[in-house]
């Protein structure tokens, strides 16, 4: 019983390796340590949940059809949802520190 309780983190954290907040094509919305919401360059959604969201591209199982899916835990065990509608990406400012003038 102790090996089960061993191994289960694991196969969790194995799980979500691939979760938009560690995926290159991610642009968070506030650069902070742990980024949660933010744009997916690949695909042009927008991501509100960084660490529960994950696309078909970038998961360790195939999931159809292409697109971002949520990451649900029913009863210990996850689960794919895909979204029904896409999410419009969105628009960040941009602070620049001074613009030379003539």
């Amino acid at each position: 019983m102790d090996e089960n309780r061993k191994n289960t983190p694991r196969r969790d954290k194995f799980l979500l390796d691939n979760t938009c907040s560690h995926c290159l094509y991610f642009e968070s919305h506030t650069p902070t340590r742990r980024p949660l919401k933010g744009n997916c360059s690949r695909h042009k959604e927008w991501i509100e949940n960084a660490s529960f969201t994950t696309c078909s591209d970038m998961s360790r199982q195939t999931l159809n059809p292409k697109g971002i899916y949520r990451l649900v835990n029913n009863n210990d065990k996850w689960s794919y949802v895909r979204r029904v509608n896409k999410l419009r990406t969105q628009f960040f400012l941009v602070k620049t520190k001074g613009v030379a003038k003539d």
